[in-house]
């Protein structure tokens, strides 16, 4: 059976995990879909702030994606909402 992530992704993630801060995960162009489920999801999204590309309120915590001109950015709040999303998308 192939194993679901490489050593280098394991790798990346543990770094990512100390750093506080996951760099390019969520891909700029699954953004309207992720935000579509996160919306079925009672998530509001808010219009972005400068340098945002996503964000998401609920129960008084809001959620955000960052992106710098090259990579989309985000805090452990929504890295994993994403990976719920990757793993219950429609």
């Amino acid at each position: 059976m192939k194993p679901l992530f490489t050593n280098a992704e394991l790798r990346q993630m543990d770094i990512s995990a100390k750093r506080g801060k996951w760099i390019g995960l969520v891909k700029l162009t699954d953004i309207p879909a992720f935000a579509a489920w996160l919306s079925r999801r009672e998530w509001i999204c808010q219009s972005p702030d400068y340098g945002e590309v996503l964000r998401v309120h609920r129960n008084g915590l809001t959620r955000r994606v960052s992106y710098n001109g090259k990579f989309t950015s985000c805090g452990r709040g929504m890295m994993a909402l994403w990976y719920t999303y990757q793993c219950f998308k429609d």
